[in-house]
């Protein structure tokens, strides 16, 4: 009887540890998935980053104003709520 006794007490024991070892695994899995997000995001970043910076230096054909001042002029009118539409045909006015 005593090992029977035993053996439960050993199997409680191991029950415990494996619960615990089920929180930590779960505290493990929600860290990497909040790091998993915050690589994501950064990369977006240093994407959006990059894009300006790219399209600063690329200008229109026959045109004087790059497509980062054409993208920001837009977005100003867009903003200004003088282009009502998500769905937005952007016209250049400018040389207009």
């Amino acid at each position: 009887m005593d090992n029977n006794l035993y053996n439960a007490n050993e199997l409680d024991l191991l029950r415990g540890k494996l619960d615990d070892l089920d929180k930590v695994t779960e505290k493990l899995k929600e860290l990497i998935q909040e790091r998993t997000y915050d690589i994501r995001y950064y990369k977006d970043i240093l994407f959006a980053l990059d894009f300006v910076d790219f399209s600063r230096k690329l200008y229109y054909k026959d045109c004087e104003y790059s497509y980062y001042e054409y993208i920001k002029y837009n977005m100003d009118r867009y903003k200004e709520g003088q282009v009502q539409s998500r769905a937005v045909r952007l016209i250049d006015d400018r040389n207009a």
